[in-house]
């Protein structure tokens, strides 16, 4: 098996050909309960944009002075850019970042690998020692819709593919990482934020008539809860959206917005 072949062609596989249409109401729905809650605020950072169709970032555009794309497909965001005729508009720019630190090379050799309990273990020592910040300042908003889901899902996603041996236990040290890359990701997040977060956590997946968590965004969640008992947070609330993701494949989410204001609040005696 060509290990390079392998990994390129799997990538394909998670396109959603029909999201911009399908994706429609789920897509006008977020973008207006994200303006409509902001009020006040000038830049806006949308972490892990993407081909942003769960996004409309023309909306944003008109509403925030400053509009700033992280994501590592630099490619896909200049699509983006170009669909919703910004390509050339002043106040919206791309950032190629990189969340999690592994490249292609690191799942090529997890693919070709004879053992890759091993090749685990020295991808997460890359991402440990991995240090990536959003450029080193405040954004008023900071916006990572369906973000922490991805982080670390490849892995995963290859171990079964693959069918590894000892694959269900390969499956528990990579699932164990959530904890870890989730709140690394949400301290960048909020060291970020001046004001508002907005998270997106997938509650629940349905597939083909089954029901599953959904690894990555329960860690972030949790972390979140966490953050906000702390008083480092406060949770406004939690808003449940249904995610069509690909009708065709029968595959949605109930993906709920975490609506966050990320200062202190003490009480007042």
């Amino acid at each position: 098996m060509n290990a390079e072949k392998f990994y390129e062609n799997l990538l394909t596989k998670f396109k959603v050909n029909d999201a911009f249409e399908a994706w429609k109401n789920y897509r006008e729905k977020l973008t207006e309960y994200i303006i409509a809650h902001s009020e006040g605020c000038r830049s806006i950072a949308v972490l892990g944009a993407g081909s942003s169709n769960d996004i409309d970032l023309a909306r944003l555009y008109n509403n925030f002075e400053e509009v700033v794309l992280f994501d590592i497909d630099m490619a896909s965001m200049k699509e983006a850019l170009e669909k919703y005729g910004l390509t050339d508009a002043v106040g919206i720019r791309c950032v190629e970042e990189d969340f999690l630190g592994l490249d292609k090379e690191d799942y090529v050799n997890l693919i070709g690998t004879d053992d890759p309990a091993e090749e685990l273990e020295k991808m997460y020592k890359k991402v440990h020692d991995y240090k990536f910040d959003l450029g080193g300042r405040n954004f008023d908003v900071c916006v990572a819709v369906g973000l922490h889901s991805q982080l670390n899902a490849m892995p995963d996603y290859l171990v079964k593919a693959l069918d590894m041996a000892e694959g269900e236990k390969l499956s528990r040290r990579i699932i164990s990482e959530n904890e870890y890359i989730t709140k690394k990701m949400n301290d960048a997040i909020f060291e970020a934020a001046a004001w508002k977060v907005f998270i997106g956590a997938e509650l629940l997946e349905e597939r083909g008539g089954a029901s599953n968590q959904v690894q990555g965004a329960l860690q972030a969640s949790q972390d979140i809860v966490e953050r906000n008992s702390r008083g480092e947070i406060r949770i406004e609330k939690v808003v449940p959206m249904e995610w069509p993701f690909s009708p065709a494949k029968k595959r949605k989410y109930t993906i709920g917005i975490i609506d966050i204001s990320c200062i202190r609040f003490k009480t007042m005696f």
